[in-house]
């Protein structure tokens, strides 16, 4: 999706979930019928958009080592991130920056529920559990990321401080 661009004051960073799919949607390879022929797909940045993301993970696995036998763990977890095209540099590169915009995330263990977190409602249960403090700093936090007119990361700013916000957390 597309939205109006809205100002920010130009700075860098990124982190490795922002660097993973940043690097994936830039670098996406379609492979024809003959699998010798590949054609390189790559995004283009158009200068004042932005773009969200909505990055989805289930997952089912079974714990082994539980003390009363094997356990199934099912995890639910979405993440909203935007990423700003802030500027383009001399030599072709960008400056973009990434905003995580929300979180959900579901966790049960066996038929209990260990988590259950959803960044658009308040916490009731601040303090109560360390995980979703975490989570209720990390959703707002803002990364920059340069990249180089090939779209390799040059720089990344922001990374240092947001660690040190979840840190307290």
């Amino acid at each position: 999706k597309t939205y109006p661009y809205s100002h920010h004051t130009p700075r860098r960073g990124l982190t490795s979930t922002a660097a993973l799919l940043l690097a994936s949607a830039m670098s996406l390879a379609v492979v024809s019928a003959s699998a010798a022929e590949a054609i390189e797909l790559k995004a283009k940045w158009p200068v004042g958009q932005r773009t969200v993301t909505r990055i989805t993970l289930d997952q089912d696995q079974q714990i082994l080592g539980a003390p009363t036998g094997p356990m199934n763990q099912k995890m639910n977890q979405v993440q909203e991130v935007a990423v700003d095209v802030v500027r383009k540099l001399d030599g072709g590169g960008l400056d973009l920056e990434i905003q995580f915009l929300a979180m959900k995330m579901d966790m049960k263990m066996g038929s209990v529920t260990a988590l259950s977190y959803d960044s658009s409602k308040p916490n009731a249960a601040s303090g109560a559990n360390p995980l979703t403090d975490i989570m209720d700093k990390f959703v707002g936090s803002t990364l920059f990321m340069e990249l180089d007119a090939q779209g390799e990361v040059v720089a990344v700013e922001g990374l240092e401080d947001m660690m040190k916000g979840l840190s307290g957390a």
